[in-house]
């Protein structure tokens, strides 16, 4: 008797052998947990991936503030029926209010999604004038020196809404957590103790150093993303440098 190889793509449907169906008593298989803890996190868009629970806080905030808004508009509505003069005005003013609140709730959301393309690490390539740069801020000759040999390694990291800059060089390594909009405190790489903000606009992150001892200047520093480079045009008064940094994680 000869035997007769039989392809997978041969075999009729009906012979088929179905995909045991599991019942609702049955615990998932140890290989069905797996995947599924490996879709929880989903790929962010440069290989990294992000936890997403970080996005459900503000998610529920906005529906909570939808739920609000529907229920004051229909307030509004039953108020002027049953008594346009003395609920009127009330009303409207609570819509206002419901609307702005879940508007600017909606918009934060958007930029911090947002921002999260800046995560990741960066190594210094080149830069432009940052000599005259440090001068503007009074930094003395060693220290410049020291600076403009360094080639630090810079990192953004973000843990649910809290942001960490890392900056990572032969010279020294700084580190300062942040809340995007919130005032912090902050040493600079010279010493410097500065009031910093970050905020993200059009595509840009923005840093802005306030002096706090009489004399010293403040400074501003906008990054932005190139492709895999991370463009840094540090601001002191009327003197510009351009630092450029290569993405490497």
């Amino acid at each position: 008797m000869s035997c007769v190889e039989v392809r997978p793509e041969n075999v009729d449907e009906k012979t088929r052998p179905r995909e045991r169906e599991r019942t609702s008593t049955e615990q998932p298989t140890a290989d069905e947990l797996a995947r599924t803890r490996r879709q929880i996190s989903r790929p962010h868009p440069a290989g990294r991936s992000v936890n997403c629970h970080f996005s459900f806080r503000p998610l529920i905030c906005v529906g909570f503030l939808r739920i609000g808004f529907a229920c004051a508009v229909f307030t509004c509505s039953f108020s002027f029926v049953a008594d346009a003069d003395q609920h009127f005005l009330p009303c409207i003013l609570v819509c206002i209010v419901f609307e702005t609140i879940y508007k600017e709730v909606d918009l934060t959301q958007n930029k911090v999604a947002m921002a999260e393309k800046f995560i990741g690490k960066y190594r210094f390539v080149s830069s432009e004038n940052f000599d005259e740069f440090m001068k503007a801020l009074g930094v003395n000759y060693l220290l410049r020196k020291i600076a403009n040999a360094a080639s630090p390694i810079v990192e953004f990291s973000l843990d649910r809404d809290v942001w960490t800059l890392r900056n990572v060089s032969t010279f020294r390594t700084l580190e300062i957590s942040f809340r995007l909009g919130e005032e912090v405190d902050e040493v600079t790489p010279d010493g410097r103790n500065v009031k910093t903000v970050f905020t993200y606009e059009n595509g840009e992150l923005k840093q802005v150093q306030k002096a706090v001892k009489p004399g010293e200047k403040d400074s501003i520093f906008i990054r932005k993303l190139e492709g895999d480079k991370l463009i840094t045009t540090c601001i002191c008064g009327n003197v510009t440098s351009i630092r450029v940094l290569q993405r490497i994680s």
